[in-house]
Order: C-alpha cells, then sequence, then structure tokens
C-alpha cells in the first residue's frame, strides 16, 4: 500500500487499536517516508466485497476470521487495518483479533461506505470480466480455482510427494500453478494429457520456461495415480488417526473435523467416522446458486416458471438455479428476489417465527451487512404489519 494511501486511511478516519477513537500518532511513519506495512482485511460478505474494496485489501469474511487469519497474517505484530462496511463489524472483528493476540490492530472508522463517500480509491474484482471468460469457460475457471483452495491440504501433500523440492522451497507462483494442474487431474476429470499440457503452458508463462519443465516433471507423477491411491499413499492411516485422515482426505483444519465430529456425535448419539467424512465431503462440494422469493414481491412460484429452476430443499422460500447467471433474472435486477442460500434464508424464518410477548410492530437488524437477510424479514414483517430498521 502506497504513503498517499496511507494518508487516505487517516483521512477517512482510521481507529488504532478496537477502542481507540482518533488517530494515532503512530500513524507518522507511514505518510514520511518510511515503506508502509500495514495489512488490510475487509470481512464484510463476498457479495459485499464484490462491490468494491480498499486497495490491497485480503478478503476474511468475519465468519472465517479466527480460523483463516493465521493464513493471510501470520505476524501477530504486524499493523492491521480491518474494514467492514460502516464499521461496527470491524470493531468486533479488530477486538477478536488483539484477543487471539495481534498487537497493532485498527478499524477503519465509518467503513468501505465512509472510505467511499470520500472519493478514497476503490478497487473492484472483476477477474472474469477482464479477461473475457463467460458461460461455461467461466463455470470452469471458477470451479478450479475455489477447488484448488478448498482441496489445498490435500494437493499441497501430493505435490510434495511428487516434488524433488520440499514444498516450502517451492516458490509461491509455481506452487500455485502446481496445485492448479493437480486440481485439474484429481477432481475435475481432465485427461492427463491435457491437464497437464495447458499447466506446462501456463507455467511457461507464469514463471519461465526453466521452471516449467520442473511443473511437468512433478504433474506427470500426480498423473499417474487415482485419487484414492493418492490418499492411500499420503494420510495417515484411518484407524490409527482418524482425526489426521479425514483432516488430509478432506481438506480440513484438525480442529474443525474434530469439533464436526463431536457435534455430529452429540446429534445422532453414536459415534460415526464415516458420517463425519461424508459431513466433510458435503462442505468441499460447490454451493448451488439460490434465489430467494422476498415475500410481497416475488413467489416461488414465478421463479419457478423459468426454464432450469427447482424448488430449494429447506426453505419454502427458495428456488435454486441449475445454470446461468442470476443477474440476468429480471426479479433478480428490480429486488423482487435475490441470491441467497438456504441456510441464511432459515434464520430470517425462526426469527419471523419466534414467539413474542408483547408488540410485533417494529424489527431490529443490528447487523445487517449487505442486507439479504434483512429485505426477506422486511418482506416477512410487512406482510404481519410490522416495520423493519436495518442497521450495521
Amino acid at each position: 500500500m502506497s504513503n498517499v494511501l496511507a494518508q487516505e486511511l487517516i483521512e477517512a478516519g482510521v481507529h488504532f487499536g478496537h477502542r481507540a477513537s482518533r488517530w494515532n500518532p503512530k500513524m507518522r511513519p507511514y505518510i514520511h517516508g518510511r515503506k508502509n506495512l500495514i495489512h488490510i482485511i475487509d470481512v464484510r460478505e463476498t457479495a459485499e466485497w464484490d462491490q468494491g474494496h480498499l486497495p490491497g485489501a485480503v478478503h476474511v469474511p468475519r465468519g472465517f476470521l479466527e480460523s483463516r487469519v493465521a493464513g493471510t497474517a501470520p505476524d501477530h505484530d504486524q499493523e492491521i487495518l480491518v474494514s467492514c462496511a460502516s464499521g461496527q463489524r470491524s470493531l468486533l472483528a479488530a477486538k477478536t483479533l488483539a484477543d487471539m493476540g495481534f498487537t497493532n490492530v485498527s478499524s477503519l472508522a465509518g467503513g468501505f461506505a465512509r472510505w467511499k463517500q470520500n472519493n478514497h480509491p476503490v478497487e473492484v474484482p472483476r477477474i472474469l470480466t477482464a479477461a473475457d471468460l463467460h458461460g461455461r469457460d467461466a463455470a470452469f475457471a471458477t470451479a478450479l480455482a475455489y477447488g484448488a483452495l478448498r482441496r489445498r491440504a490435500l494437493l499441497d501433500a501430493v505435490i510434495d510427494a511428487c516434488s524433488s523440492r520440499p514444498l516450502d522451497q517451492i516458490d509461491p507462483p509455481t506452487l500455485d500453478v502446481l496445485r492448479l494442474g493437480a486440481q485439474q487431474l484429481l477432481f475435475l476429470g481432465i485427461p492427463p494429457h491435457a491437464a497437464v499440457g495447458e499447466t506446462v503452458q501456463l507455467a511457461r508463462a507464469v514463471v519461465g520456461e526453466g521452471t516449467s519443465r520442473f511443473v511437468n516433471a512433478v504433474l506427470r507423477q500426480v498423473g499417474q495415480r487415482d485419487l484414492d491411491d493418492w490418499i492411500d499413499e499420503v494420510a495417515p492411516s484411518p484407524d490409527a488417526d482418524p482425526v489426521g485422515y479425514l483432516a488430509l482426505a478432506q481438506s480440513h483444519p484438525r480442529w474443525i473435523v474434530s469439533a464436526l465430529h463431536e457435534a455430529l456425535t452429540a446429534w445422532q448419539g453414536h459415534e460415526s467416522w464415516a458420517a463425519t467424512e461424508a459431513l466433510l465431503s458435503a462442505d468441499n462440494e460447490n454451493a448451488a446458486v439460490t434465489l430467494v422469493a422476498r415475500p410481497g414481491r416475488s413467489t416461488v412460484a414465478e421463479l419457478l416458471e423459468r426454464p432450469g429452476t427447482e424448488p430449494g430443499r429447506w426453505s419454502p422460500l427458495a428456488v435454486r438455479l441449475q445454470g446461468g447467471h442470476p443477474g440476468e433474472i429480471d426479479e433478480v435486477r428490480t429486488g423482487a428476489a435475490g441470491v441467497q442460500d438456504e441456510g441464511s434464508q432459515l434464520v430470517a424464518l425462526a426469527f419471523a417465527r419466534a414467539h413474542l410477548v408483547g408488540s410485533d410492530a417494529r424489527w431490529l437488524d443490528l447487523a445487517a451487512g449487505p442486507g439479504g437477510k434483512a429485505a426477506l424479514l422486511a418482506g416477512l414483517g410487512h406482510e404481519r404489519g410490522a416495520a423493519l430498521l436495518a442497521s450495521d
């Protein structure tokens, strides 16, 4: 981040420390020539991030902060600036980071809304559009990138087993190329000659001819075995270390595997590692694109008139899309319907159906975020004569 941007951070109202309310003099070196080392973490949801963010920011949604921050900010003494929509979630996130031992945490006062309102620079993710990828090509690129991220632990273990160099001695761009190639070979069903050939071409463009030969050699070894064989090769024994086995085979941190297993055991009333594996496997699947019919503005029946749609599984207001871009649907463009997973819909429905004592005329959402659940609550409340106030 440039010194100019650091000055703009101060003008926008940076908080230092999760309880601070005005500029701290420790910012001064950053606007007087010293190299800027501030690490910006944006804790908003994906839909908000896609609308724009501070230049150089890293996206870590608030719900994943504790589990992912170590990967993006391993140095606990590094200057960290947390941003959100209005400055409320970022204050809570900054306190969380301080409680985790991070010593130099700041929150952006007024959040991205004030930052943008004051005409400070904004970056907008447009990777697929800039690459002129559409339809099936865009879908493949998305599946490849997100799949490589989801399966990173297993991909890295396989690459390590096939590499002549330790994993920590492979430069990051080369390792990223190898992950993309291994993802195609092990998870996407791409024929080995095509996956290796295309990935080697990518390596030539990204890291040069010499390194591309290393990439070729590693991926050819990866392609000699199928996924099950590689899991047997690199994962611990499921009998001796079931947590370690699932952590690697399903690319989840050990603590998450343990926590989900304990919760599932308590819910089912008996222990089943097979059930835990099925749950982790489901967590690795691509999320379905789901619409919500907002009460008073659209109905499920109207949305189901579109080709390639089907009713949701859990929410009575949900409609699943089998393909296509939701932004091209008239109801989505006008706000009569929205893109919202069924879990979020159920949270709003559960709130609306909660037993109340007294008047049911005013509802308050104190963490409205991008407004998806708030929009649904507003429709549900309107049907009952209640007004919703959404705040973030």
